[in-house]
């Protein structure tokens, strides 16, 4: 058998863990102490930052509105200059008849100062021609031109003087090359057969006089939706009232100004008949021309987009001047929530055609980039710098501390190699040593029955009844000699038993230690659990000449009226239930197997110090109607095997206190005050002769408070013996087994009967022979020892065996890899085949050891119930053993007794 190397997998994957979670808290020290100063810094930047934004968003929201309002008072004043000059035209001509015959003196003049004032580029009226009027305008058009002192080529295109068109042969944006337009007709589908020229100009040098606006699209389309809106107006209007027909065209662009424009049309209506539109007159909009004097000049970086349902046109303002982006939206996306709007012409009109322009401007990160200073982050830096200098301190401090903290962790490593090491060096040949004894025993057992037998049977004759009574004495010499090596291999077995609990002990405590103590927690009936764990020290009692007693009591009221005594509700402590509770009702939620080595414990140090012949220890089980108030958090797990606990609830009900008083030896205050502690033993050589580990109390501490109890020792002094005194909590519910009503609680308050032998006891002893393979008895089960040590495997199934079950053997993992691998294939060639039931690992073991086995085993898909069996313990090793597929986990020295338990806990 190879011995468990001190880097084992477990003890390695452990360490490295350890290390992990080590470095892990120094990181999120670390990363603490940095966000500690991150967080300082972004809420300083965030402050500071947040009060410069918020200076640069009413600087904003102030630009903004004043831009809006602005642009909307330019763009309705052009509308207002385009009235006044359509008033003056209407009054100056008020009959109809006049027009298109029509000329205003000091025209050039007048509309010069109203485009002024309306921040107008141009201020031009066209006026209504009917082909049959053409050649009489064109004359009339002349006169005007030299009257009012236009110049020579004013109204002059190649052809000569006269009304024109472009040519829409090339690109229709004004052409270079002009036609003469006398029809009126167009390329485009209107209604309407008219020329409508550019007659009167506030510009004596502009190119585009006597152009027919509307032979071009775009204008001649918004010039019949005036038309047709004054038509609409005439069938309706009985009061004679003048239609509002105001016409604003979408984007184009001026001859005189490139960029994106429009035109804003009102209609000329005669004095004399409001319903016949006789001109209109043309104002342009120039947007750029607009966003000139909207915001100051200061202002840098402010997006302005001009739209209709059509089109758009961004600019942007730098220094307060505009400057075109291009066609379409532009503005940053990341202002898009910060945009703010309003309409320019948002005055009512009853032409179709006309357009609505909308102003939108945003901010820029240049224009908001004016209010940031480097304030913000000087002041983050600051607090940055002061944390990461606390940083560094840490770091020059983490590395002074570095070499204590390795020597204390190699300090621990060579305890936890020792405990290992001492675990499995001796428990293996502990293993070895009681399974020999349990086989011996079992044998002699058989013997004597076999004897007994003999002795009892009948002769049939005088020759026989001679040679009985001769075999009698020898047989009587024999059955001696048996009970002898009985009672020694007895001896030797309690004695073996001695050193698997010290060693039980220091598993325990290192558990304690490191935390990793878990329980299995479930409904316990402690009232049963007690009485049995008492009654298991009754024959050890009885060869000492104790009295050892236990009483059940079914209700106790503890008065608090000092320190010592017991915790109570405060209220009803003084105060007796009129009804006794049923006991079977109340348990303790907890670890069966953890309380029940509580009260093995108490017991037995009990009778460690109490003299043979004269001792008396009393056990009493109380119910405590108001001990240990309050609730905690209870969960249970069926198997402990690391499954997600689920969380149970019952309705907390008192408390059960259990006494062990002894007239023992006793104990002084000051070894009262040290009695908890580990490794504490007084007079350990007189009283004890020397046994012990000195940790079983300490142990018992921890399991009683991890159950949420409490525990209490009281002593009048030496010699005057001591009491142990149990507190845990009762809930009320139903314990899942019945209570054994043949030797339940009846006698209170006599001594205890021995404990009630289980059936399979007897059982065991008796089965000698083991049934044939495939024809396995319901109770038998079919079994595969693996274990290095020959010694081990031959014991081993021999006492299951004699159990009743069929054995293989398998001398390591690989061994028995390959015999499950045979089994399933005998199985798929015989289904009246028994698989394998149990496969009993050990854990260290040559070619391949007991956890890897035990994974490719389950890889093959074998279902068999696995259990570890190994002298490797601690909790690192049961976790890597079940991980690996184990189903469960015993310690060496095996007992039968462990493995039947396992299976019915597991149902298998």
């Amino acid at each position: 058998m190879t011995s468990p190397e001190p880097s084992s997998q477990a003890s390695k994957t452990n360490m490295t863990q350890q290390q992990q979670r080590t470095w892990v808290l120094r990181v999120v020290f670390v990363v603490c102490l940095l966000f500690s100063a991150a967080f300082c810094g972004v809420v300083s930047y965030w402050v500071v930052d947040d009060l410069e934004q918020s200076v640069g968003m009413q600087t904003y929201e102030s630009v903004a509105s004043s831009a809006l309002q602005n642009a909307k008072a330019i763009t309705l004043r052009k509308v207002q200059g385009g009235e006044v000059m359509a008033s003056v035209m209407k009054y100056a001509f008020p009959d109809s008849s006049q027009w298109p015959m029509v000329s205003l003196d000091g025209y050039v003049e007048i509309a010069s100062k109203i485009a002024k004032l309306s921040s107008s580029l141009t201020l031009a009226v066209n006026v209504f021609v009917q082909p049959a009027q053409v050649d009489a305008f064109h004359e009339h058009a002349k006169q005007v031109y030299e009257e009012q002192g236009y110049p020579e080529g004013a109204g002059v295109s190649d052809f000569g003087f006269g009304t024109w068109k472009p040519d829409q042969s090339e690109e229709p944006a004004y052409p270079d090359r002009r036609l003469p337009d006398v029809t009126g007709e167009t390329t485009y589908d209107s209604p309407n057969n008219i020329l409508i020229p550019i007659f009167l100009h506030n510009n004596v040098n502009a190119t585009s006089l006597l152009l027919n606006v509307h032979s071009r699209v775009f204008q001649g389309v918004a010039t019949d939706s005036m038309l047709e809106c004054a038509q609409q107006h005439d069938a309706t209007n009985t009061n004679k009232e003048e239609p509002v027909c105001t016409m604003v065209t979408d984007f184009l662009e001026l001859i005189i100004r490139p960029g994106p424009a429009a035109i804003i049309y009102n209609p000329v209506f005669a004095k004399n008949d409001p319903n016949t539109m006789v001109a209109i007159t043309g104002t342009t909009i120039h947007w750029e021309e607009v966003l000139t004097s909207v915001v100051p000049d200061y202002v840098d970086g402010l997006d302005c987009v001009v739209s209709t349902d059509t089109e758009s046109y961004t600019f942007v303002i730098d220094n307060g001047q505009p400057r075109l982006v291009g066609k379409g939206d532009h503005h940053d996306p990341q202002y898009e929530h910060m945009g703010r709007s309003e309409v320019l012409n948002d005055f009512g009109t009853e032409a179709s055609a006309s357009k609505t322009f909308t102003l939108t401007v945003y901010p820029t990160n240049a224009m908001l980039d004016e209010f940031r200073t480097n304030s913000p982050t000087a002041i983050a830096m600051g607090f940055v710098g002061v944390i990461l200098f606390c940083a560094a301190l840490f770091f020059s401090y983490d590395f002074f501390m570095r070499g204590e903290s390795r020597h204390q962790k190699a300090v621990l490593e060579i305890k936890r190699r020792f405990v290992r090491f001492v675990s499995h060096e001796i428990r293996t040949p502990l293993n070895t040593v009681c399974m020999g004894l349990e086989l011996l025993r079992s044998e002699l057992d058989a013997q004597m029955d076999a004897t007994e037998e003999e002795r009892e049977k009948p002769p049939d004759n005088l020759k026989e009844v001679t040679s009985a009574a001769v075999n009698d004495g020898g047989s009587s010499s024999l059955r001696d000699t048996l009970k002898y090596m009985m009672d020694l291999t007895g001896d030797i077995l309690d004695n073996s038993e001695s050193a698997v609990a010290i060693l039980n002990d220091l598993l325990n405590y290192d558990k304690i230690e490191t935390g990793s103590f878990q329980l299995e927690v479930g409904i316990v009936p402690i009232w049963e659990l007690v009485r049995k764990s008492v009654s298991a020290f009754d024959i050890q009692a009885r060869k000492r000449n104790v009295a050892l007693n236990f009483t059940l009591e079914q209700h106790e009221v503890i008065q608090n009226n000092d320190n010592n005594s017991a915790p109570g509700n405060g209220e009803n402590n003084d105060v007796e239930k009129a009804k006794t509770p049923d006991l079977n009702m109340l348990n303790v939620i907890g670890d069966d197997m953890r309380l029940r080595q509580v009260i093995l414990n108490l017991v037995s140090n009990a009778l460690k110090f109490v003299e043979e012949n004269n001792g008396v220890i009393d056990v009493k089980a109380s119910f405590v109607a108001g001990g240990l108030p309050g609730d905690r958090p209870l969960y249970t797990s069926k198997d402990g095997g690391g499954q997600q606990a689920e969380p149970i609830s019952y309705p907390r009900e008192g408390a059960v206190k259990v006494s062990v008083r002894d007239n023992g030896e006793g104990m002084t205050a000051e070894q009262l005050h040290l009695l908890f502690r580990e490794g504490v033993q007084f007079d350990a050589n007189k009283l004890q002769a020397g046994g012990g580990s000195g940790l079983g109390l300490y142990i018992t501490k921890g399991l009683i408070e991890q159950h949420g109890g409490v525990i209490r020792v009281e002593s009048p002094g030496r010699g005057h013996g001591t009491t142990f005194t149990v507190f845990l909590p009762l809930y009320h519910c139903q314990s899942p087994t019945e209570p054994d009503r043949s030797s339940s609680t009846a006698d209170t308050n006599g001594s205890i009967a021995p404990g009630v032998k289980d059936a399979n006891d007897s059982a065991d002893k008796k089965a000698s022979s083991s049934p044939p393979r495939d024809s396995l008895r319901k109770e038998s089960r079919y079994i595969l020892v693996v274990d290095d040590a020959a010694m081990n495997r031959k014991m081993l199934i021999r006492l299951l065996q004699r159990a009743g079950h069929t054995c293989d053997s398998a001398a390591n993992g690989q061994e028995a890899v390959d015999a499950v691998l045979a089994d399933q294939e005998r199985i798929k060639a015989d289904e009246g085949h028994t698989p394998f039931d149990t496969i009993l690992m050990d854990f260290e073991m040559p070619v391949l050891n007991g956890p890897d086995a035990t994974k490719v085993i389950r890889s093959h898909g074998c279902d068999a119930f696995i259990v570890g069996v190994t002298g490797n313990v601690l909790l690192e090793d049961v976790n890597y053993f079940k991980s690996k597929g184990a189903d469960h986990v015993l310690a060496k020295p095996l007992k039968v007794t462990e493995l039947n338990e396992a299976w019915v806990k597991f149902k298998r």
